[in-house]
């Protein structure tokens, strides 16, 4: 999980390998929103335990309602809810959220 805008920022330097330079070049070439979706993705919480204590702090539950209305509630190979990874769903938008901020703050 992305804990703040710095983190985000510092994270999106690094994936670049090139700092600043290599993100503007990330968005001449439109692959930009590839980079936020793969570095939100990967910084998504995969213990159970780990995902609660995240649901349980602030108001998260509120941008995990947000993600299943726009992705959908997530089920099991079974048909069953998913409510973990309806969490990771939530958790994957608020990543996505500061990376995007922080792209902002970069880039303008």
């Amino acid at each position: 999980m992305i804990t703040d805008k710095e983190e985000a920022k510092e994270l999106l330097l690094e994936y670049s390998n090139k700092g600043l330079k290599g993100l503007k070049e990330a968005r001449k070439k439109g692959e930009l929103d590839d980079i936020v979706a793969e570095i939100a993705d990967a910084r998504v919480d995969i213990y159970n335990s780990d995902l609660l204590d995240w649901l349980r702090e602030g108001l998260n539950y509120q941008i995990v309602e947000e993600a299943i209305d726009e992705m959908g509630f997530p089920t099991n190979e079974d048909g069953t809810a998913d409510i973990i990874k309806a969490i990771q769903y939530g958790q994957y938008r608020a990543n996505e959220n500061l990376l995007h901020e922080a792209v902002e703050e970069l880039l303008g």
